[in-house]
């Protein structure tokens, strides 16, 4: 998880913006059955694996430094930055009351 940190304030300092995706093994089905899908997944920031089989399939692949990022942990984590640093988030899709609902749980994980 302190890698993906990491690797997201880097990008962030460095002025290399995008989106994150939370991969599990279910939109990794559906990457590969609808290639609009696979091209969200494919030209992501950063694409990290919220599950251990996709864990496994890398490490079986050879990428053994690979670890499980659960999407609720990497969120709380970068929303505590977030605060230190000054970051801005943007969501998308959402309505109000899950934009509302979402902001109240935020402000408990940074308070």
């Amino acid at each position: 998880m302190l890698n993906t940190i990491y690797f997201l304030h880097d990008c962030i300092k460095n002025k290399k913006y995008g989106y994150v995706c939370v991969t599990n093994s279910r939109t990794s089905f559906l990457a590969n059955r609808d290639v609009d899908y696979c091209n969200i997944q494919n030209n992501s920031l950063l694409s990290v694996p919220d599950g251990m089989p996709l864990v496994w399939i890398a490490k079986n692949k050879g990428y053994r430094e690979v670890g499980k990022v659960s999407g609720k942990d990497l969120m709380d984590a970068i929303f505590k930055v977030s605060v230190k640093e000054g970051y801005s988030h943007y969501f998308y899709g959402c309505s109000q009351q899950t934009i509302d609902l979402l902001q109240k749980k935020i402000i408990r994980v940074i308070s």
